[in-house]
């Protein structure tokens, strides 16, 4: 209850609203945009489309880093706000389908700059004040990210067929600025020196991330991010151009995924072991891949995105509770954003693979479509190379 109750004072409160605003703004229209593309372009281009937005933000993720760490961040998240705003009535007006591209490219660096700026300024709210707690935080702030989600589902599935796909970009347009507006007026926290990052490192390479003492939890974690998200887009494929649905059935899946993420977001609370759950969150994610290739159906795929909705959940409360407790406030936007780039990274390669298996034939098949899924349980063995990896830098640095 005293959780609750410090997560609902009238500072908390803005915080959220401000952010989760943003949040839900950028997965609408990300949610719409996705299918005018698949409509206009058809499944070749948008892989190349969705290749190129894995490799821009895994090379400008780096950057992004030193930006978090050296300029005030809700100013930043309120710059990237602006951008995405102008880019919105850019394709409004000119009905562009590369200007809707473009924003399909930039929407991954936005998340990775709105959520490595959520996580820095919650850090600083914990250590400000000793009645939040790092976990207790993260899993609320998820609730509230799976909740918004929720609410998108719900609104393309009861509004799509009714309004259209530029309606609904309005509306997350006008939900957007509204956010921004909010931020303008959000006093966000400022660093105190402490024992912890007056003592910090120079940062900014991977050398310095794998050599950090929670590398190798971090990386096993990131093995769960990879696998779900890279699995999001290749069940998109499937979803959009060989079952033929609409953002309206698909949004289904949507709020599955989300409804059980916020058990996960509860149930994380009472985990004793966090390298254990991560470990248990690996292995069911690798049961339910397998269960996609024997039947790939939209059933299937409603109850897989349950579940990797539940797993997904508790392994990113964990890992940036980790991150929190572990990684200096200084220092947090940087490794975020490397941690970011490895992600991104690994789905740029993992997509280039699944692009090769869709130029095999000239239109999508049955055939064609279960060696694609069958391809996404496969990259849970780069499991083992990430644990030799990230112990052999443990190594090093001990």
């Amino acid at each position: 209850m005293q959780a609750i109750k410090e997560f609902l004072n009238p500072y908390m409160l803005k915080f959220i609203i401000s952010f989760i605003s943003a949040d839900i703004a950028i997965m609408l229209s990300q949610a719409i945009i996705a299918w005018i593309l698949y409509e206009n372009l058809g499944i070749q281009y948008v892989t190349a489309i969705a290749l190129i937005a894995l490799l821009v933000n895994t090379i400008a993720n780096k950057k992004l880093g030193f930006l978090l760490d050296s300029y005030p961040r809700v100013k930043l998240v309120i710059t990237a706000n602006i951008i995405m705003i102008t880019l919105t009535v850019v394709a409004l007006v000119s009905q562009s389908i590369w200007v809707f591209a473009m924003l399909s490219v930039l929407t991954g660096l936005y998340f990775s700059c709105f959520y490595a700026a959520r996580g820095a300024i919650a850090q600083l709210i914990c250590i400000n004040n000793p009645n939040q707690d790092f976990t207790k935080l993260n899993s609320m702030l998820v609730v509230t990210d799976k909740l918004g989600a929720i609410l998108v589902g719900v609104i393309v599935a009861s509004l799509f067929s009714w309004l259209g796909a530029d309606a609904l970009i309005v509306l997350a347009l006008v939900i957007l600025l509204i956010s921004t507006a909010l931020l303008a007026k959000f006093n966000s926290p400022t660093t105190k020196p402490t024992a912890q990052n007056t003592k910090a490192k120079p940062a900014g390479s991977f050398a310095w991330f794998f050599q950090h003492k929670i590398a190798r939890l971090i990386a096993c974690a990131l093995v769960v991010t990879i696998v779900i998200m890279a699995g999001g887009t290749i069940n998109r494929v499937v979803l959009y151009d060989v079952l033929k649905l609409t953002p309206d059935f698909i949004a289904y899946t949507s709020i599955a995924y989300n409804s059980t993420a916020i058990i996960g977001d509860v149930m994380v609370n009472w985990i004793k072991h966090e390298t254990a759950a991560i470990y248990a969150c690996i292995g069911l994610a690798f049961l339910m891949s397998c269960l996609l290739v024997i039947s790939p159906s939209l059933s299937m795929f409603i109850v897989a995105s349950a579940l990797f909705g539940l797993l997904n959940s508790i392994n990113r409360v964990l890992y940036d509770s980790v991150i929190m407790r572990h990684v200096a406030n200084e220092q947090i936007g940087t490794f975020y954003s490397l941690l970011n780039s490895l992600n991104q990274g690994s789905q740029f390669l993992i997509l280039i693979a699944t692009n090769a298996f869709l130029g095999i034939a000239s239109t999508a098949n049955e055939l064609l479509t279960r060696w694609v899924i069958v391809f996404y349980p496969t990259i849970f063995l780069l499991i083992p190379a990430f644990l030799w990896l990230s112990g052999k830098y443990q190594k090093a640095k001990t």
